[in-house]
């Protein structure tokens, strides 16, 4: 059945997952700052998630919600803003529209702060040391405590080809290898194709009964330096050097079983897959 879709903070991937759900047949409306921004396909709302809504502005009978902002600055205050005042602020909107039956949340794995490179799921311990994973559970607690049903999706890191970064570093020479922790163990990196992401995203709006939370990410959590040593040599460059760690390095392996469960195929099992094509067209450029 189509659904009345809100995308609260509407930017990279809630563009993509609201362009995803025109196409198949939901009306979707996007929220966000600058929405000239937005694709075509969406219905505008223009409103800064960091300031109190007008819930005359969220009236529409939405049937699911998704909450996908960004910060606009790495620090805690950003993600102050983005994630803990910013879901206060939809929420409080929301309260009185009746329609609303779902929430869906775009949170992080930065929740994680696990160190010897164990496995970790959705009942794992999250106990984080850094302002980032601090305010993406304060924003989880605040989605549970509403009155929807909600749920939680804790992203890897996320790439693409609008999300280069890494694979630029390489190109570049600028990745580095990590030294092996003190136990001896290597450094996992949990990482996630940006279509993937929207896809997850889109899979869940027809999933009857959601849990809580759920781990986005690919099947094969990888050692880091495995990782830069493939992205190197598939580009034809010499090995990177190596530096120490960062002693506030988190080392985890997340699983994404209960999300697959559930029927959610990747299209990037790994990724090999995904910085393959990535990596061969920035090397054209």
């Amino acid at each position: 059945m189509t659904q009345r879709v809100l995308i609260a903070g509407c930017g990279d991937i809630g563009g993509a997952l609201g362009a995803t759900l025109a196409l198949e047949g939901h009306t979707v409306w996007g929220l966000r700052r600058r929405v000239e921004a937005l694709p075509k396909t969406l219905r505008p709302l223009q409103a800064d998630l960091a300031e109190p809504l007008p819930a005359e502005l969220l009236s529409i009978p939405f049937d699911t919600v998704y909450y996908t902002a960004a910060a606009s600055e790495r620090s805690d205050a950003g993600y102050q803003e983005a994630y803990v005042q910013g879901v206060r602020h939809l929420i409080n909107a929301l309260q009185n529209n009746p329609a609303v039956k779902r929430l869906i949340f775009v949170s992080s794995t930065s929740v994680y702060a696990q160190t010897t490179g164990e496995r970790v799921d959705e009942d794992s311990p999250t106990i984080p040391h850094h302002f980032s994973g601090q305010r993406m559970l304060e924003a989880e607690a605040l989605i549970h405590q509403s009155p929807w049903e909600s749920t939680c999706l804790r992203f890897g890191g996320i790439y693409g080809p609008a999300r280069t970064r890494l694979a630029r570093r390489v190109l570049e020479g600028g990745a580095q290898l990590k030294s092996p922790a003190s136990n001896g163990l290597p450094f996992y990196t949990n990482r996630i194709h940006r279509d993937d992401c929207v896809a997850a995203l889109a899979f869940l709006l027809q999933v009857p009964s959601l849990p809580s939370l759920l781990l986005g990410v690919d099947d094969a959590p990888a050692p880091w330096n495995e990782v830069i040593t493939w992205m190197a040599d598939t580009c034809g460059l010499p090995p990177p050097s190596v530096v120490a760690p960062s002693p506030s390095t988190t080392n985890k392996r997340c699983d994404n079983q209960r999300l697959k469960a559930l029927g959610f195929a990747l299209q990037y099992p790994s990724w090999r897959e995904g910085y393959g094509p990535i990596l061969a067209s920035l090397q054209k450029k």
